[in-house]
């Protein structure tokens, strides 16, 4: 391994595969939905210490926005919104993300059944894991050994 990259290793869950994060790498672009200031700077310090570029809505209208204006390759909706539900966000960015679709993770409990049947999203289990977010997206781009 180079002196530009870092290996992080989950220990204490043997599910989650080591993960090589390069600096060299090109920076991956997240969006953060939550109505919760502090669990989005949360997750977009962790993210950020693992070389993602992250952008936060706190309701659907600015990521509807930010999502208009910028490209991701990683949407994630923690939960449902005050002013939208995480199901009809998602089938808004469906209509929207037609032929480059991120990759869209969503807060969901089990009784949340519109997530086993939609194309544009992943669930993401509640309470959120941050390792496991992470282990998720380098699964998804190809960043773990």
């Amino acid at each position: 391994m180079s002196a530009s990259a870092q290996n992080v290793m989950y220990q204490d869950d043997p599910e989650l595969p080591n993960v090589v994060h390069s600096e060299g790498a090109a920076q991956r672009k997240v969006l953060l939905v939550d109505e919760q200031a502090h669990i989005l700077r949360v997750i977009r310090l962790n993210l950020g210490r693992h070389g993602y570029e992250v952008d936060m809505a706190l309701n659907s209208e600015n990521a509807l926005c930010l999502i208009r204006e910028n490209h991701y390759d990683v949407l994630i909706i923690t939960s449902d919104l005050p002013d939208m539900t995480a199901k009809r966000l998602c089938e808004n960015l469906e209509h929207q993300l037609v032929n480059n679709r991120p990759l869209i993770l969503v807060g969901a409990r089990e009784e949340d059944t519109w997530l086993d049947s939609s194309k544009a999203a992943e669930r993401l289990d509640i309470p959120v894991s941050l390792r496991w977010i992470v282990a998720r997206l380098s699964e998804a781009f190809g960043d773990y050994t």
